[in-house]
């Protein structure tokens, strides 16, 4: 599932926080903070390998950029789909 682009749009400013270990791997643990910094189109068609879509239509859908700060001093950015923000993440 992604976002619709009013959707996308209506999270940027907001914080989140981590609710569980799914973002371990790239180095965010459960409880870290960020912000939903920008958001971005994900448009995509089933024209070429490793496509969603296998009818060669077009879906507009959009994905939020979180930042997030790593304990050691440096910033992640995630860029997070619909379905992953709602699962993993929770407005603060």
């Amino acid at each position: 599932m992604i976002f619709m682009k009013d959707e996308a749009q209506a999270q940027k400013g907001w914080w989140v926080r981590v609710r569980t270990d799914s973002f371990s791997v790239a180095g965010i643990a459960k409880g870290m903070t960020g912000r939903v910094m920008g958001i971005y189109s994900l448009n995509r068609t089933g024209a070429g390998p490793g496509q969603v879509f296998s009818t060669g239509e077009q879906e507009e859908g959009w994905v939020v950029d979180i930042e997030f700060n790593l304990p050691n001093g440096k910033t992640k950015i995630l860029s997070i789909e619909k379905k992953y923000y709602e699962r993993f993440l929770e407005k603060i």
